[in-house]
């Protein structure tokens, strides 16, 4: 569903998706009807919404907020045939995040849409870690790039098509969750912004630099969610917020509407709990 609207002069745009595995049994009257209500109330707290800070400032993305941060800002870096100009090239074994960051690609994650029990070179599927408590431990490898560097696949070779060649690629790629409470996190902020809802992204995979659109979020003011900011835009660095992470909530959620386009078109699904970090956050008018 898109939804337009304009107040004063100024005009938002709302994007709202059912999605899901089993899509055909979310296509009904009422699935639509819901998701239409909460795209009309969406786009109104965005016309009614105030500008956004502007600066380095707490964010708490939610784990409702969507979009793939952690596939688009992390989970490319870490593919083995990406590492020539990768910036976690060289690293393993190397202290590349926060103590509470452990990352893994797990295909093994029933009915998400990154789910499979072989990959496409007939390697048993596998949880892959990534990163450990702030440690790098492995790449995504496919026969090809294990090896290479000396190693066992991790299972992670696909293709779209059987004319394709066997590529690394991501299944479903998480950020595991934490011990912290939301509504905690959120008290713990004097200044900021929570994000529930991001759009559209741009990630430089050489330097690390991602850029995402804030579609819905609000102004964090003494540890409490008060007015609704009109579109703003996240910008940072993937390896410098995953060591600027200081609170990972117990509230694992799956984005499991994804296709990654990496050369060729391949489903996958990531998810992240609610974190607390610092971002740039550039305000709209």
């Amino acid at each position: 569903i898109k939804l337009i609207g304009e107040k004063d002069g100024k005009r938002e745009e709302i994007y709202e998706k059912i999605v899901g595995t089993n899509i055909m049994h979310k296509i009904n009257k009422k699935n639509i009807q819901e998701t239409l209500l909460k795209s009309i109330e969406v786009l109104q707290k965005q016309l009614d919404g105030e500008s956004s800070p502007n600066g380095k400032i707490d964010v708490i993305i939610g784990n409702e907020a969507g979009w793939t941060i952690i596939h688009e800002a992390v989970g490319h870096w870490l593919e083995a045939d990406l590492q020539s100009s990768s910036v976690y090239k060289d690293m393993i074994g190397e202290k590349v995040a926060s103590e509470l960051v452990t990352i893994v690609d797990n295909p093994t994650t029933v009915w998400e849409r990154g789910y499979y029990s072989v990959d496409h070179e007939w390697h048993p599927a596998q949880n892959a870690v990534l990163i450990e408590k702030w440690i790098l431990k492995s790449y995504l490898h496919n026969t090809k790039t294990a090896k290479k560097f000396g190693v066992e696949t991790t299972g992670h070779g696909r293709k779209e098509t059987y004319k394709h060649k066997s590529l690394v690629r991501m299944w479903n790629t998480y950020l595991l969750p934490g011990k912290d409470k939301k509504e905690e996190l959120i008290s713990r902020v004097k200044h900021g912004i929570y994000v529930s809802r991001m759009w559209g992204w741009q990630v430089n995979t050489t330097t690390g630099d991602f850029v995402f659109k804030v579609q819905n979020g609000y102004l964090i003011e003494n540890g409490q969610l008060t007015k609704n900011v009109r579109w703003a835009t996240l910008s940072g660095n993937g390896p410098e917020m995953l060591h600027e992470i200081y609170g990972v909530c117990d509230d694992l959620n799956f984005f499991d509407w994804g296709t990654c386009g990496k050369w060729q078109s391949m489903p996958v699904s990531d998810g992240t709990p609610t974190i607390l970090t610092k971002l740039k956050v550039s305000g709209v008018d």
